[in-house]
């Protein structure tokens, strides 16, 4: 990610911004995950711009509930190949 990078999780939130900003919401995220398997399936790569989509299965704790998603998410390279937009539309399930 550049200094500068944004990171939207979904259309609706602010985005995270930033080295720290992004580092801080994958830690608070990924620190109540166990068992992921995460796969994805590139989509489109078309000048800056990537396209995929992705599935991932955790299991979210201290509640021990299964949780699956899927997703699309679109990222913006800049001329040193450093992300600098992340976009992702997702939807979950929980069981």
């Amino acid at each position: 990610f550049t200094p500068w990078a944004l990171y939207y999780w979904t259309p609706f939130d602010p985005p995270k911004r930033g080295h720290e900003g992004i580092a801080r919401a994958w830690q608070e995220a990924t620190s109540r995950q166990e068992r992921v398997n995460f796969r994805y399936e590139i989509l489109a790569i078309t000048g800056n711009r990537g396209l995929a989509r992705w599935w991932c299965s955790m299991v979210r704790t201290p509640r021990n509930k299964r949780v699956n998603l899927e997703g699309i998410a679109m990222v913006t390279l800049n001329p040193d190949n450093l992300c600098e937009e992340f976009r992702e539309w997702w939807h979950s399930r929980e069981r």
